[in-house]
């Protein structure tokens, strides 16, 4: 199961309308709203989180999932130099191994933040 979330609820209606004409509907749940709201009541393990929305919510959506993320978890956090000051407080916590995260910057574009959950 795919869970997104989106704040502008025309994009939530189109990425709908296309999961139904691609029939995946079933396989995906966009949520209206706040994603620090939306997504606190996601159920079961999460195998992969995608960040790429507003870059200062990075870490605190992070926190959000870190509870559910799996064993070996993926995490990617989408721009990672193009706005360095809204993501540092991010790249600072998935880069300390205390926080039970190993890190490393992939060379895609912006840059991807590639982390795994120990």
């Amino acid at each position: 199961m795919v869970i997104g979330s989106e704040l502008e609820a025309s994009k939530v209606a189109r990425a709908n309308q296309h999961l139904a004409a691609a029939g995946l509907a079933q396989f995906a749940d966009i949520r209206p709203g706040d994603a620090l709201q939306t997504l606190r009541d996601v159920a079961g393990k999460v195998d992969l989180l995608f960040l790429d929305g507003w870059k200062p919510m990075y870490l605190g959506l992070f926190k959000v999932i870190m509870p559910q993320l799996r064993q070996g978890a993926v995490v990617l956090a989408d721009d990672v130099t193009l706005f360095p000051d809204d993501v540092a407080s991010y790249l600072s916590f998935v880069r300390n191994p205390a926080n039970g995260v190993v890190t490393v910057t992939l060379p895609l574009g912006d840059e991807i933040e590639y982390s795994v959950k120990l």
